[in-house]
């Protein structure tokens, strides 16, 4: 009896270990078959180089006492800020301008102004764009898509209020509240 459990034991394990070396092989040459290494016949070209953005203020932007304006108000009032943005790096560079709270100034506020009442327009070397809210953007002003090595964007931020269909009553309530921004400029290279 002792030698016949032996056996099959020993039967057992040399199928486990057949059955092993199947599967072993099956997944080897399945991997084989699905991995192939082709050889392209066109010029691969990596480049790297360095972003440099310069960001220049040309003024600053006060809007104390701000008043509601419509957009044509919003355009034609003499207050704005205006900056330039320039390329002094080696390499192509596309960047996004975007709007954050100046957290220095508003931490533990509990008068802050809704975004919502905010709107902007931009002019961006020269040429006007479309009015927008600051909540339908997402606080982004502005995409770059593609700024050459030495060259300079100029622009001109105007900023206003627009309380839509607030009641004059609603607007009182809002006497007193405050904004504090910041601007942002996110850079990445660009690869030709």
């Amino acid at each position: 009896m002792l030698v016949i459990d032996m056996k099959e034991k020993n039967l057992k394990i040399s199928v486990l270990i057949v059955l092993i070396g199947i599967i072993s092989l099956v997944v080897g040459v399945s991997y084989a078959i699905f991995t192939t290494t082709e050889n392209s016949n066109k010029i691969q070209i990596i480049q790297s180089g360095s972003v440099n953005l310069e960001v220049k203020e040309l003024n600053t932007l006060n809007l104390a006492n701000a008043k509601a304006l419509t957009d044509s108000q919003g355009w034609d009032q003499g207050e704005y800020y205006s900056f330039t943005i320039t390329n002094s790096g080696n390499a192509l560079a596309s960047y996004t301008i975007s709007v954050i709270d100046d957290t220095a100034k508003t931490n533990g506020l509990n008068n802050l102004l809704n975004i919502n009442y905010i709107r902007f327009g931009l002019t961006v070397n020269n040429a006007r764009q479309d009015v927008k809210t600051l909540t339908a953007t997402n606080r982004l002003l502005y995409t770059k898509t593609s700024l050459p090595v030495g060259e300079t964007d100029t622009y001109q931020l105007r900023i206003w209020l627009n309380f839509g269909t607030l009641s004059e009553l609603e607007i009182d309530k809002l006497y007193n509240y405050v904004m504090h921004f910041k601007l942002k400029v996110d850079a990445t290279q660009i690869v030709q």
